[in-house]
């Protein structure tokens, strides 16, 4: 009889990856496809119909290469980012990709002085409608839906508007006060669902896009920081998610109501709370070095090995070259977007691999700096967990193990789209909730524990590195 698996479309800032898992959590088979970034002057994009694109070709070549004799999909489920806006028209058309930059950020600022309590994320769906509205007035009359990165490619598997409470509005319900501020139609916005509901069956057009049989169960899905805590099993009090992808972000769950100062990032779903720092842009400054390589053509995955196995045999330090990767800006543990990325200590003799390096541990460095700044937030820290594509990095989780002087456990960098599927196999009744399911579906790969000499040599690197900051910082 052949094994029901879930399939899984995991839509990130850098990369979508479609994943099949079975019902124990084990990943039958992964594809990745890259996302293109577009930018003119000072505007940058992406295209959501590239993405849907690439997630068909993808689960196509994926389930071309594997022996579906032997394995039967019974649902899907969808994690992603969110932020990214998605305007569609009334025949479900895109015409306003998702924009990268900040030209909303005025209005943005305008809502949250107005609605102080209003999640970041619903604000920045409705800071760029009115962006819409005072720019482009008849596109803006054309918008029928709104909505995330994530629920874009649910709505392109169902044909229905359907978000989570972590990717939105941050509860069951868009707050009705600021949308008649803003004037706002409700119409206009995704409903709000649980991760664990249905938001709709695999419709004929798409199941012949995918290749798969139409009436599948999709689950409504979540935030990638929900499904990854999911995914690692990081959900009793004191488990931290540190997910090296695109950023790097620290996240914990609890009950009561974060204390005053304390960063909130979102419900879990609802009920509790996920609180958090983030080094933005930390994980991206890796592809982003190699995106300035002369070996960028080669296949960057034995590209990152090759320049793994460097770091594994090379001294801490990089050759007395650091960086700092804000490539974007500092949100955590001090917000300045107005910071840029830079190298230091560099001379003629430093090579493109002790560069890289640099690039490593100044990532680790300012996720240092914000797992320290989550976990003085909470009484102890009881485990760790590494997700994301970075958790397949061995020198990159030892390195972090050794410079916060924490025990790391790693599943197989699948942890987003694992905890995707757990949410459906609670939809479709495997498993009657969330943390019976990942019992059965969690698995850890392998832990890193600190090295006693290499962790006193980080952390003084470390402390090197953040004075130097802070010295740049007062030369600004």
């Amino acid at each position: 009889m052949p094994s029901e698996t879930i399939l899984v479309f995991d839509q990130g800032t850098t990369r979508c990856k479609i994943c099949l898992l079975n019902l124990r959590g084990e990943c039958i088979g992964l594809e990745t496809i890259r996302n293109s970034e577009y930018r003119r002057n000072s505007v940058s994009w992406q295209s959501a119909q590239e993405w849907w694109h690439g997630a068909t070709g993808a689960t196509k070549k994926l389930l071309s290469r594997l022996d579906m004799t032997s394995q039967r999909v019974v649902a899907l489920s969808v994690s992603g980012r969110a932020g990214a806006g998605v305007f569609l028209d009334n025949g479900g058309e895109v015409i306003v990709d998702p924009w990268l930059d900040q030209r909303h950020h005025p209005e943005l600022v305008e809502i949250k002085d107005q609605f102080p309590d209003l999640a970041l994320y619903a604000a920045t769906l409705l800071s760029k409608l009115l962006w819409l509205r005072r720019n482009d007035a008849h596109l803006f009359q054309r918008i029928a839906h709104a909505m995330y990165a994530k629920d874009f490619l649910v709505f392109r598997l169902t044909g229905n508007a359907v978000t989570d409470p972590s990717s939105g509005p941050d509860g069951l319900a868009w707050p009705a006060q600021a949308l008649r501020n803003l004037e706002i139609a409700p119409d206009l916005l995704p409903r709000p669902g649980l991760p664990w509901e249905l938001a709709g069956y695999l419709t004929e057009h798409a199941a012949s896009e995918l290749g798969l049989s139409p009436g599948l169960p999709v689950a409504v899905g979540a935030h990638d920081g929900i499904c990854a805590n999911v995914g690692a099993g990081v959900i009793a009090k004191g488990e931290i998610a540190l997910t090296l992808g695109t950023h790097g972000v620290s996240r914990t769950i609890i009950e009561a109501q974060p204390a005053e100062g304390v960063t909130r990032f979102y419900c879990y779903p609802t009920g509790k709370h996920v609180i958090g720092a983030n080094a933005l842009m930390a994980g991206r400054s890796l592809e982003w070095f190699l995106d300035q390589s002369p070996d960028t053509r080669r296949d960057r995955n034995k590209l990152f090995q090759e320049y793994d196995d460097f770091v594994l045999k090379a001294e801490p330090g990089a050759g007395g070259a650091s960086f700092y990767p804000y490539l974007d800006g500092q949100i955590s543990p001090t917000l300045d977007r107005k910071v840029r990325a830079s190298f230091h200590g560099l001379t003629t003799q430093t090579t493109q691999k002790q560069m890289y390096q640099a690039v490593l541990e100044g990532a680790s460095f300012a996720i240092a700096e914000s797992f320290l700044q989550l976990s003085g937030w909470i009484p102890q820290v009881s485990r760790v967990s590494v997700t994301g594509s970075g958790a397949k990095s061995k020198p990159w989780v030892q390195l972090l193990a050794n410079l916060i002087n924490q025990p790391l456990e790693t599943t197989d960098g699948v942890s987003e789209s694992r905890g995707a599927a757990i949410f459906a196999a609670v939809l479709i009744g495997k498993y009657p909730t969330i943390e019976k399911a990942a019992v059965h579906m969690v698995q850890t790969e392998q832990t890193f524990n600190p090295d006693i000499e290499l962790s006193r040599i980080y952390q003084q690197l470390f402390k090197q590195w953040r004075d130097h900051r802070e010295k740049l910082r007062a030369e600004r």
